[in-house]
């Protein structure tokens, strides 16, 4: 009992037992203390404050206010938590004892109460109350502890270290429910039954030393549930020793923990594939108020890119590939982005550990958590060093020559646009623009070969380059065209001195290899005004003035004025018109007879083009053959001439056969480009075949520039179809590229001699050598000799006094329409018969 007096309220409506109540407890056996307070009912008792401290109530069944077990009844409701000591006479005993049934802790008799009985029943009293109150808490204490065991989430189980085997004694809910088993399967039997095939042997091992050793003990192990399923089993084992220290029990906490051992078997796999990735990539913290985004983790990528170790990086700023060249609005662009809790996606500049610059190409995102706020950023870094100097290398090629190195055509139209959107807003600045192309460059690139043409094209680059000024632009724009733009110009005369410049520029002869080689150029020039809306319009002119330039001979420049423009137009309409007229077969054929001089015989017609033009009529190959010609249309319009000619000779030859008469043979002009033609001669063999033609019949005419201009493709197309059958004819033999050489290298049936030569206004004694030379060569070498342009008597005679084979000219017969040709050689066939 304690040191302290117990507080005893006595409810007594008697005086006199009140009074014998207080002695007695002043008379009690030492180390027992009370104080009592005097309460006359029950009604006094229930006005009491229920804070105000009672240790044990002595109650008077028979009160005034209330009488029997109703009174304690009554006092038990009024303090339930204080215990109740009941007073009674000899004649009310039972009720004492019934009142002890109902809740009392005991009764006293008043008249055998001594002050030994009533210090030993009070004390008793309250020790009885206060240990139900301890058992009772303990009671609950239990039944929490059992219901926190029953609730917990980990598997418990309790094993009895006494025993061998160390059987379990007690496993709770967690436990069955974690391994699959009953409690009754598993209570007395060791815990090994859990272990399987795959169980680690080795932690298998150190547990059961740890359980020798009486050590606490925690590893993770593979365990098998009773379904045979596997689970990573967290395993806690802990010794229970008792007072004395004897070990009674092993006490086991186990935790299913086979979701994140695979969430990080998951995440391992993830960081190895993160790890071995090619790509690099960090990850760094989220951006707060207190500092910035700090790198985690690092890839080995990453090393193998920046020269960083992951340990160097640890911890470090998250911006550390950002160098002095980064480009400071890719700076603000991703702290912006990582700010707004954006992706970001962009090219900068990065630098290496060594401070080495590279081309970086940055991806950026936030990573977020379950609930949506950003944890963490990831980003990856490519070098795209290579791919950007690629591109660079691919707009450097797209826009400069690959051979010379300079700006190509496209760059040059660029240029030139630049200009004039200068000129639209300065009017006081005027540029030039200069085509220039070399003169006979062909004959380089034939004689030499291409190499050679390629490093004299490098070397006139190159000098012209040299006396520009660093704002003006050399282009090459294909071929031995060169563009030249000059700013700021001024005035006609300085665009005719700087062409002057470029000429004397190109005076000193060039060394090719082994070859000392002289170049000039024809340049065109055009000077920018109001008109000019596009760089095509002005390259349009200034080639305009280039091929004037070139028409007046070599090293020659012409600028570009209204004139040359209007030309230029019309050159333009007429190549349209001639697209149209081979659409709407406008064209026609007209045949010129050749005469045999010495019988006067129709031995041939020779195909003429015309065109039909619908608003201008009939016109000759005067009007628009050049243009034909530089529109790259001739093969067209030789295609058609060819057709129409090999249908005439098919007419020609049924009157032939009707009348026995000879086959006159037709004559076709080809020219250079269609002798180009890798088709030609296979064309002209489908038309024999269809027409059931002998190639003998048809005359090929060429001129002898053709066949001298250094092209193997026209003297190898003239030697098929000499080949094939088809006879040859030099057209214009006799002036300009005239060459008896050319006749050892070709087949040659007929030479057409120039019309200058049969002419009798000049020295008539000249012309007479001239043409009988001719005649006596041509005839030794079995070749036959036509006379063109025969348009007097005495022009006739002359030719028939040199012994000229043929002659055609209006004096012997116009040009003119199938028909009309047939008709004359059908008048010609009938009279042979006469």
């Amino acid at each position: 009992m304690s040191a302290l007096p117990l507080t005893v309220w006595l409810v007594e409506d008697n005086p006199g037992d009140a009074r014998l109540i207080r002695e007695y407890l002043k008379d009690v056996p030492p180390g027992s203390s009370f104080e009592l307070r005097h309460l006359s009912s029950i009604q006094e008792l229930a006005s009491l404050d229920l804070q105000t401290h009672c240790d044990l109530i002595l109650l008077d069944l028979h009160l005034d206010d209330s009488d029997g077990l109703e009174t304690l009844n009554r006092c038990m409701d009024i303090r339930p938590d204080v215990p109740v000591v009941v007073l009674t006479g000899l004649e009310s005993e039972s009720i004492g004892i019934n009142a002890v049934r109902g809740g009392a802790q005991d009764y006293l008799v008043k008249d055998d109460i001594n002050p030994i009985l009533l210090s030993r029943s009070i004390t008793y009293a309250v020790e009885r109350v206060r240990l139900g109150g301890h058992l009772r808490q303990e009671r609950d204490e239990r039944h929490v502890l059992d219901a926190a065991i029953a609730q917990l989430g980990q598997g418990m189980v309790l094993v009895d270290a006494q025993i061998q085997g160390f059987p379990i004694t007690f496993a709770n809910p967690a436990f069955l429910r974690i391994t699959g088993y009953d409690l009754d399967e598993i209570v007395g039997h060791n815990c090994r039954f859990l272990q399987g095939p795959e169980t680690d042997k080795t932690a298998v091992e150190r547990m059961r030393e740890g359980i020798k050793n009486h050590e606490d003990i925690a590893l993770e192990i593979l365990n098998y549930r009773k379904d045979g399923t596997a689970f990573w089993n967290q395993i806690f084992i802990s010794p229970v020793f008792s007072k004395d220290g004897q070990l009674t029990h092993f006490v086991g906490l186990q935790t299913d923990v086979t979701a994140r051992r695979q969430q990080e078997e998951r995440l391992e796999l993830l960081r190895t594939a993160i790890d071995q990735a090619n790509e690099s990539i960090i990850i760094s913290t989220r951006l707060d108020q207190q500092k910035a985004p700090e790198i985690v983790f690092a890839n080995r990528a990453f090393t193998d890119l920046t020269g960083y170790q992951a340990t160097d990086v640890d911890g470090r700023k998250a911006m550390l590939l950002m160098g002095p060249e980064t480009d400071p609005v890719t700076v603000n662009q991703i702290n912006r982005a990582i700010r707004k809790g954006e992706a970001f996606h962009g090219e900068t500049a990065g630098q290496r550990r060594s401070g080495e610059s590279f081309d970086m190409l940055l991806n950026i995102a936030p990573v977020r958590d379950q609930h949506g706020a950003i944890s963490h950023h990831v980003s990856t870094q490519s070098d795209i060093t290579l791919r950007k100097q690629y591109e660079q290398q691919i707009i450097h090629d797209a826009l400069h020559d690959r051979l010379t190195g300079r700006p190509n055509r496209v760059m040059f139209g660029e240029r030139i646009a630049q200009a004039l959107a200068h000129s639209t807003r300065n009017p006081d600045f005027v540029f030039g623009v200069f085509m220039l192309d070399l003169d006979q460059f062909k004959i380089v690139n034939d004689g030499l070969g291409h190499s050679a043409g390629d490093q004299l094209l490098i070397e006139v680059a190159n000098r012209i380059a040299s006396i520009l000024e660093p704002s003006d632009t050399l282009a090459r724009l294909g071929g031995d065209d060169f563009g030249i733009l000059v700013e700021d110009i001024g005035t006609p005369y300085d665009a005719a001195r700087v062409a002057r410049r470029l000429q004397r520029a190109l005076q000193d002869s060039f060394s090719i290899g082994d070859h000392s080689i002289s170049a000039t150029a024809g340049i065109g020039i055009v000077l920018n005004s109001a008109r000019y809306e596009s760089p095509e319009a002005i390259v349009r002119d200034a080639d305009t003035a280039m091929y004037r330039a070139k028409n007046r001979g070599r090293g020659q420049y012409e600028i570009f004025d209204t004139e040359h423009h209007l030309m230029a137009v019309n050159r333009l309409t007429l190549e349209n018109e001639l697209r149209k007229a081979l659409i709407n077969r406008e064209f026609r054929v007209y045949f010129q007879p050749i005469i045999e001089i010495g019988t006067n015989r129709f031995a041939a017609g020779e195909a003429l083009v015309r065109w039909q033009h619908p608003v201008h009529g009939l016109v000759g190959p005067g009007y628009f053959l050049d243009v034909a010609i530089e529109a790259e249309l001739m093969e067209e319009i030789g295609d058609f001439v060819l057709q129409e000619s090999i249908a005439a000779l098919a007419d020609w030859r049924e009157i032939a056969d009707r009348y026995g008469y000879r086959l006159p043979s037709v004559t076709v002009n080809l020219d250079q480009r269609e002798l180009a033609s890798p088709t030609l001669v296979d064309r002209i063999k489908r038309l024999l075949a269809h027409h059931k033609l002998s190639a003998y019949n048809l005359v090929v005419e060429v001129t002898e520039r053709a066949l001298a201009s250094g092209n193997p493709e026209p003297v190898a197309a003239v030697k098929a179809l000499s080949k094939l059958g088809v006879r040859i004819a030099i057209d214009d033999f006799g002036v300009g590229y005239s060459t008896f050489a050319i006749l050892q290298k070709i087949p040659v049936d007929f030479l057409k001699l120039d019309r200058s030569i049969i002419a009798t206004d000049g020295d008539l004694q000249y012309s007479n050598a001239i043409l009988r030379s001719i005649s006596s060569l041509a005839s030794d070498l079995g070749i036959r000799t036509v006379a063109e342009g025969i348009e007097a008597p005495e022009q006739f005679e002359l030719a028939k006094s040199v012994t000229i084979d043929l002659a055609q000219g209006y004096l012997l017969g116009f040009p003119v329409p199938l028909s009309d040709i047939s008709a004359y050689f059908h008048e010609i066939a009938a009279a042979s018969q006469e």
